[in-house]
C-alpha cells in the first residue's frame, strides 16, 4: 500500500499596492508511514529531555521521504526563552529540529536547498522535547510526528 504526503506553500508578496502570489506543491510517495500524536503534560518546567514514547523511525533515514513535526502548547508558561519552544532530539541527543509552538517543521526529499538535509539519523526508536538552553517551559501539549518513508 503506497501512502502519500503533500505541501502546499503559498507565498505573497505586498509592495506598492500589489500583492502577487506564488504557490508551490511538493508531494511524496512512500511504502510506510508514522503517525504520532502524543499528548505532554506536565506541571514541572521541561529543562531537561521529556521522552515522548512511541516513535520508530526508518531503520534508513535515507529512506525517508518527508516529515513534519509540530509543537502545539495548550497550556504554557515560558522563562528566559524568546518564545515558548525548544528542541526535539533523537534518542542519542542529536537535534532533529527547533520547534516553534504552532509552527510546522517540513522536510521535502530531494530538495535540500530549499528544506536543508535530512535531520533524522538511522533508528529513531524515541524522541525527546526539551526547552531551549537556559530556559523552562511548562507546559500541556502534543506532540504531533508524521514521517513517510520507504521500508
Amino acid at each position: 500500500m503506497a501512502f502519500s504526503h503533500s505541501v502546499v506553500e503559498k507565498l505573497t508578496y505586498t509592495a506598492g499596492g500589489q500583492s502577487p502570489t506564488t504557490t508551490n506543491s511538493y508531494s511524496k510517495t512512500g511504502g510506510a508511514e508514522i503517525n504520532l500524536s502524543e499528548e505532554v503534560v506536565t506541571s514541572d518546567p521541561i529543562t531537561t529531555a521529556t521522552t515522548i514514547a512511541g516513535f520508530n523511525g526508518p531503520d534508513t533515514a535515507a529512506n525517508t521521504q518527508s516529515l513534519i513535526f509540530q509543537w502545539d502548547q495548550t497550556d504554557a508558561q515560558s522563562t528566559a526563552a524568546s518564545v515558548p519552544s525548544g528542541y526535539l532530539k533523537d534518542q542519542g541527543g542529536n537535534v532533529i529540529c527547533n520547534l516553534v509552538r504552532g509552527e510546522p517543521f517540513i522536510w521535502v526529499e530531494g530538495n535540500d536547498t530549499k528544506w536543508g538535509s535530512n535531520p533524522l539519523t538511522n533508528a529513531i526508536t524515541a524522541l525527546d522535547f526539551e526547552a531551549h538552553t537556559g530556559g523552562a517551559v511548562t507546559a500541556t501539549g502534543t506532540l504531533t510526528a508524521r514521517v513517510l518513508y520507504e521500508p
